[in-house]
């Protein structure tokens, strides 16, 4: 029986920095197989590569059996998340955009319209996960708290959350489109022409941001 204990057991005790860490090794092609496998094991038993390389064979072989889990990536979809409690700090998870403020909308758009989750997942949670008590950017350094993020939520939750928000700001925005349309219709019915093509303009207008920010989740 093997005499090295995983401190790492499951996805749902891999940080976000942990996780891109094993992408990492999983990615680098100048890796075989056999060497990605030690790497990966380093980091979930929190020994080093030379001590797992100093193991016998049938050891090596038997930690690698037990993280057959590394293949087993499932999130739950129907999970709601209002709080979560990190390092012992309460925080507010807020999805509903009605809530957010203008800089809070513009930041989440920014970063994630660089499609670059690797670079920017903590700062994007960031966006509407808030220290209870306090509002978005005010009295707490928002980086800090991405870095945070990175660092102590599990790469599971994170996804989780990140899927939960995406679906409520799909809904509303799509909601928000089918109201304009809506509202155009019965203006046209009630206004003159003239005063109807300059308010049909300002409308499209308004569809055409709101739109904007479905795109920039698709």
């Amino acid at each position: 029986m093997s005499k090295i204990e995983f401190k790492i057991k499951s996805w749902r005790e891999i940080s976000i920095n942990t996780y891109y860490e094993i992408c990492d090794i999983c990615e680098d092609d100048t890796l075989g197989e056999a060497e990605k496998n030690i790497l990966i094991l380093s980091i979930l038993t929190g020994k080093t590569e030379d001590e797992i390389y100093d193991l016998p064979i049938t050891e090596v072989q038997e930690l690698f059996s037990k993280i057959t889990w590394l293949d087993e990536f499932k999130l739950n979809e129907n999970v709601k998340f209002k709080k979560i409690n990190i390092c012992g700090d309460k925080y507010i998870v807020d999805a509903d955009l009605t809530h957010f403020t203008t800089a809070q909308y513009i930041d989440f758009q920014t970063l994630w319209s660089k499609n670059d989750l690797k670079k920017y997942y903590g700062n994007i949670l960031a966006c509407f996960i808030i220290p209870k008590g306090k509002k978005y950017g005010q009295d707490y350094d928002v980086n800090e708290l991405a870095n945070k993020l990175r660092d102590e939520v599990d790469i599971m939750t994170a996804n989780e959350i990140i899927f939960f928000y995406l679906v409520k700001l799909q809904n509303l925005i799509k909601s928000s489109v089918i109201y304009l349309d809506k509202m155009k219709m019965k203006l046209k019915k009630r206004i003159p022409q003239e005063q109807y093509t300059e308010v049909e303009k300002l409308l499209e207008q308004n569809k055409k941001d709101i739109s904007s920010g479905l795109n920039v989740l698709i």
